[in-house]
């Protein structure tokens, strides 16, 4: 086999990796995820995009502070847990693991899913009253 043919090969390899990958993703498209934090559920796809926020009649009474870190702590819930999800599927399909954290980042490189805020913080937005001041 001469240079051409290996170059040839290699770009059809190349294009039915591509290929496979690309029907993964369009697979990936039909995937639900959840992520809930203190009644907060947010849904997102196979590929982290984000589908819906449900909100339980308890975390509507919060105070709007303490309710939009419980919204970003959920979708974070939900799409860390497509990523990790996706990982896996494009392992398989790019034959390594070491492929699939060369394309979408290792595991230890993906932020913590949630950075739980002090109980105090919490306490502290629901003292307030529809003013701002303490009660």
């Amino acid at each position: 086999m001469d240079l051409l043919d290996e170059l040839a090969a290699a770009r059809r390899q190349a294009a039915e990796r591509t290929s496979r990958v690309h029907a993964v993703i369009a697979e990936r498209a039909g995937i639900r995820m959840r992520g809930e934090a203190a009644g907060v559920t947010a849904t997102v796809d196979g590929n982290a995009a984000l589908l819906g926020i449900e909100f339980t009649r308890e975390s509507m009474r919060r105070q709007s502070q303490v309710l939009g870190t419980r919204i970003v702590e959920a979708v974070a819930v939900a799409r860390r847990a497509a990523a990790l999800d996706s990982r896996a599927a494009m392992a398989e399909v790019l034959g390594s693991q070491e492929a699939a954290d060369a394309l979408m980042g290792k595991d230890d490189t993906l932020e913590p899913a949630v950075r739980p805020a002090p109980a105090r913080t919490d306490d502290y937005f629901e003292r307030l009253d529809s003013d701002g001041f303490l009660r």
